[in-house]
């Protein structure tokens, strides 16, 4: 992967250190964007000491021998609460919100499918959206009673989004508006009858025949196994087993079976109880730039590895000491020093702020050696390993408050 000089050396290579530090989340997107497309570039990145950066394509190298790592893949912070009367903010950007626009810029794609709440990624809620018409047209069981009290605060906000996300999309693609209809209407064709029980499986592949964006694009296939997982998983607890049931003689029962798909397989996935299988994600796409947590890095490797060390840290605010500098223990070591003598152990002979910079150091270390060929730390200028001022373990600060990082032999770029 690395080069001297234009060509590739063949071999092995020993590990380059490299650092990407920037002032302001623009630029540092900026700059790890530019340094992935010439990384990825025939003529590669070329480093201070002669040596080029560079993925091979012509060896089968892609953009895919390339990882980003982070403590948590969001694309964006949590929204404040919005005044009342008033409607929320806009979320606060990250770096892989910022990083994913960049690459766009340039005819590149991140893999990032755990980087927004499912609920509100958008072809989660056009899908959601049609599936919510096709089942419930106008929305009359979901206005009753019944359901409203069991499909809760979050999935009650967002419905009515779906469904207007589901609208717009059934207007824009030939043939999808004639098909939701079909099943508003419970409509057979001519000479059929509609039959008195259907598995809702149907419906879920044939709307997905008009959304390629589920079958052709990686992000969207672990959407997709979202929504066929919580139809199982609810299937086998709802009388109705994930059926329609479609009985004019019992418009109740008919309406008990809609209710059951409503709350206990849609609302679900819109209120975030349902979240992505890590462990359905057996492989990465070549062509993209997969955005990860160091968490789930685990037993992985890549050729190069970007980790971040500090894209959400401009100065020592206590908010996130625990990310980079424990001031104290989390929730975990709380739970562990009361449920331990309750379970016949001793309590641990570790204060809990000791062993909240156990977890942060073990955490950074599977992040840093996950790399093969390359490993490239970035993160905004607080974080510097040399002279930033934002205390920080993975930026060599040890837990005295001394600063190691300024002694490390690595490449700024």
């Amino acid at each position: 992967m690395a080069s001297r000089g234009p060509k590739s050396r063949p071999g092995k290579f020993k590990l380059t250190h490299c650092r990407i530090f920037r002032p302001n989340l623009a630029t540092l997107a900026a700059t790890v964007g530019d340094f992935v497309a010439q990384v990825t570039s025939p003529q590669g990145y070329a480093l201070g000491n002669g040596d080029t950066l560079r993925i091979d394509q012509t060896k089968g190298g892609a953009l895919g021998d390339l990882c980003i790592l982070m403590s948590s893949p969001a694309e964006f912070k949590r929204a404040a609460p919005a005044r009342p009367g008033g409607t929320p903010p806009a979320p606060e950007q990250r770096f892989p919100a910022a990083l994913r626009q960049e690459l766009a810029g340039r005819g590149a794609q991140v893999f990032n499918p755990r980087g927004s709440p499912l609920g509100e990624v958008g072809i989660v809620q056009q899908l959601g959206g049609l599936l919510l018409e096709s089942l419930d047209d106008r929305g009359i069981v979901q206005a009753t009673d019944k359901t409203r009290k069991r499909l809760g605060t979050d999935a009650q906000r967002l419905l009515p989004t779906w469904r207007n996300a589901g609208r717009a999309k059934q207007r824009s693609i030939l043939g999808l508006d004639a098909y939701v209809k079909t099943w508003q209407t419970r409509g057979a064709p001519t000479g059929y009858r509609w039959p008195t029980s259907v598995p809702v499986l149907e419906l879920l592949y044939g709307l997905v025949h008009y959304l390629p964006e589920f079958h052709d694009d990686p992000e969207g296939q672990c959407y997709l196994e979202v929504f066929t997982r919580q139809l199982n998983a609810m299937s086998g607890l709802s009388g109705f087993e994930g059926r329609v049931v479609t009985n004019p003689a019992k418009p109740d029962l008919s309406d008990a079976s809609i209710r059951d798909l409503l709350c206990d397989w849609l609302a679900p996935i819109a209120n975030g109880s349902v979240e992505l299988d890590e462990d359905m994600i057996g492989s990465f796409p070549r062509d993209r730039l997969s955005i990860l947590s160091i968490h789930q890095s685990k037993g992985l490797e890549f050729p190069l590895v970007l980790v971040d060390i500090g894209s959400d840290f401009k100065r020592n605010h206590p908010a996130h000491a625990f990310k980079r500098f424990p001031d104290g223990g989390g929730m975990s070591h709380t739970l562990e020093d009361l449920i331990r003598p309750l379970s016949g152990f001793s309590p641990p002979n570790r204060d809990a702020q000791r062993r909240a910079f156990d977890d942060l150091e073990r955490m950074f270390y599977v992040a840093f050696t996950r790399a093969q060929q390359v490993l490239v730390l970035f993160g905004l200028d607080g974080s510097r390993p040399d002279n930033g001022s934002v205390r920080n373990v993975a930026a060599g600060w040890d837990r005295s408050e001394n600063r190691h990082g300024q002694n490390w032999p690595v490449t700024y770029l």
